[in-house]
């Protein structure tokens, strides 16, 4: 969603951050943060974080938006 409505790079990807990192959000809602992260973003370390979440759609997420990163940039 917020890469269709024409914001900038640098603000989608710290909207994007905020709503992986609020964990009042729905997990639903931070999964598809995730994933759009990994269209967004090339910061590993940053998702890393998220791939031991102990909720595991987030995990999962972080993990796969992780291998996303690595199989388009390396």
């Amino acid at each position: 969603m917020l890469g269709q409505i024409g914001l900038g790079k640098g603000i989608q990807e710290k909207l994007l951050r905020e709503c992986i990192e609020n964990d009042e959000e729905e997990d639903i809602v931070r999964h598809e943060a995730l994933a759009a992260a990994a269209s967004q973003s090339s910061d590993e370390q940053y998702l890393q974080k998220f791939a031991e979440h102990p909720c595991p759609i987030i995990r999962e997420s972080a993990q796969v938006a992780i291998y996303e990163i690595k199989y388009w940039h390396d």
